[in-house]
């Protein structure tokens, strides 16, 4: 498994223990990016909410006004961002309890059961 380098770049003196931040010429390269972006942890982050999803589409700071990129962004926000995020959204808040996972199981189970002796008969 890769893991990523630790992003914590002091050093300590070993005369005095004193923490000494390295020059940003002395950082590699992976670790000078690594300073200057800082990205969500998909651990603490929550999910971007739907509302957040469509002011994006209209308001997009990166495109004019009547721009391709603009009406392209539309289209993928309202054809394939929003209805993933509200699948993916309803799937995590189902699968956080058992009960609710148990409860999806079942309903499922008896509709499927219902489907097909519906089909067979």
């Amino acid at each position: 498994m890769t893991t990523l380098p630790d992003l914590d770049v002091t050093d300590y003196d070993d005369e005095d223990d004193v923490k000494v931040k390295p020059d940003a010429d002395d950082l590699s390269p992976w670790r000078q990016f690594l300073a200057r972006h800082v990205y969500p942890s998909i651990f603490s982050a929550s999910y971007a909410p739907v509302p957040d999803l469509v002011n994006y589409a209209r308001n997009q700071p990166w495109t004019g006004e009547y721009a391709v990129s603009r009406n392209l962004g539309k289209g993928y926000v309202y054809g394939v961002a929003i209805p993933l995020t509200l699948l993916f959204v309803t799937l995590t808040w189902i699968i956080a309890r058992p009960g609710r996972l148990f409860t999806a199981l079942a309903v499922g189970l008896l509709f499927t059961i219902t489907v097909i002796s519906d089909l067979s008969s």
